[in-house]
């Protein structure tokens, strides 16, 4: 069994307005220097165009000039060639902005503004949490769908494969805003006492029995954000107990105890901050449910988070190691945070290092998509369980090689040492294993 890098199929047309691929077509950038490249990798941004420093999968390819040889190799892969020239002509000047803006009484995501909380609490996620955060179209996309529901006062649900960061978003504005913001992580087992409150033995006090109020109503009474994890791993009965909670305006009677009424007409008015979010894998996933339509209708905004493309990676790699966001373009405007404190400063003056990033996005998205994180699976298809490489492997992996580098090891080797230890070590012995070495060796890291 061989891995082929993450492709969709070559392209049989294009824009007629442009005369380029469509949007999301990878374009193989070659024959440039570093600095033009990433001029050119810029531009192909511009149009909505994925760059790729590799030719496999590629739909079309960016080249200084187009030599015979090319073209020969264009004709026989049935890709366009294409020129900067290309990209300058289809293109327009447009309006940078920058993507975030935090001030003292506000927080800016992309264009949608946010009130700031004038003093945070103990609740408030910690800014250590979000260290390695990469500021990307989807991650960015994704913080302002949040934001926007925060500000229309609207139920929330963001739903995509593990890893996509669905929890972080909301985690990560909540931070912005100083705001509280309490996470449940669901399961089959979880019932409407973690949601609304149950009796408990009381610790001291004459009574034998007190009632605890339960996340939901204690963050509807003092104004938190609240976070349901892996939605549909509960029951749908016990998420149906929400449904009063999501509609516009919330209340919640609570009927397990004295028939306290919050909300409208209630002895408990909502807080102006509570807001609740949910995320979820998609149910295909092993043990999920299937939410009920009228659940489902009752969350005002539902987005579906895409998987991080190789791009997406890169522009992940580059983060951690010079600090610098990926440039986004949306509404006609170029958006890109300002740079960040590089999270593995040790290893932007490692020799080789550009490419040693490139060839592990490359490698990564490939094992991703075999392991069927974005479809099929080739590997582990014998297996119950399906493997799983996410963003998390691959920060792993940056982790240890920062460490090897800063013992004084050389780059590629401690590349390839590292990569069979947080890969390979997956993968059972046999075809699968042999499968990832050969991926391994096509990017030239082992």
């Amino acid at each position: 069994m061989m891995i082929a890098l993450p492709a969709t199929a070559v392209r049989d047309h294009y824009a007629s307005a442009t005369g380029l691929p469509p949007k999301g077509s990878r374009v193989w950038i070659t024959g440039f220097t570093k600095q033009d490249h990433d001029e050119a990798a810029r531009l192909l941004g511009l149009h909505g165009l994925l760059p790729t420093a590799f030719a496999t999968g590629a739909d079309a390819m960016l080249v200084p000039e187009p030599t015979p040889a090319i073209l020969d190799e264009a004709a026989r892969s049935g890709r366009r060639v294409l020129v900067p020239d290309d990209l300058k002509r289809g293109s327009t000047p447009l309006d940078r902005r920058t993507a975030v803006e935090v001030t003292a009484d506000s927080v800016r995501i992309l264009d949608v503004t946010l009130p700031r909380q004038p003093a945070g609490g103990p609740l408030v996620p910690a800014a250590a949490r979000f260290r390695h955060l990469c500021l990307d179209a989807a991650f960015l996309q994704a913080a302002r769908t949040v934001a926007i529901a925060a500000s229309a006062r609207m139920p929330c649900a963001l739903e995509g494969d593990t890893a996509v960061a669905k929890t972080t978003a909301v985690l990560w504005v909540a931070h912005l805003c100083r705001q509280e913001a309490v996470r449940l992580n669901l399961n089959g087992q979880s019932d409407t006492g973690e949601l609304v409150g149950r009796f408990m033995p009381a610790a001291e006090g004459p009574a034998a029995w007190r009632f605890w109020e339960g996340v939901v109503p204690d963050a509807m009474r003092h104004g938190r954000w609240v976070v349901l994890d892996e939605l549909n791993l509960a029951e749908p009965q016990v998420l149906e107990r929400l449904n009063p909670v999501l509609e516009q305006p919330p209340s919640l009677v609570l009927t397990e105890h004295d028939g306290t009424q919050f909300g409208p007409g209630g002895a408990v008015p909502v807080a102006d901050s509570f807001r609740i979010f949910a995320t979820m894998n998609p149910a295909e996933y092993a043990g999920r449910s299937v939410l009920s339509p009228a659940f489902r209708d009752r969350w005002s905004l539902w987005t579906f988070l895409e998987s991080p493309a190789e791009a997406d990676y890169r522009a992940l790699l580059e983060r951690l190691v010079h600090g610098v966001h990926p440039e986004i373009t949306l509404a006609g405007v170029v958006w890109q945070a300002a740079d960040s404190e590089p999270v593995y400063p040790q290893l932007a003056c490692a020799a080789g290092i550009d490419s040693v990033l490139a060839a592990l996005a490359s490698f990564h998205c490939a094992v991703a998509a075999a392991a069927g994180g974005t479809g099929a699976a080739e590997l582990g298809r014998t297996r119950r369980e399906r493997y799983v490489f996410t963003r998390r492997t691959l920060l792993a992996t940056m982790t240890l090689l920062a460490e090897r580098v800063a013992r004084g090891e050389e780059l590629e080797g401690a590349a390839g040492d590292v990569v069979e230890l947080t890969y390979l070590s997956r993968l059972a012995p046999g075809p699968d294993r042999q499968a990832v070495q050969s991926a391994l060796r096509s990017v030239e890291l082992r």
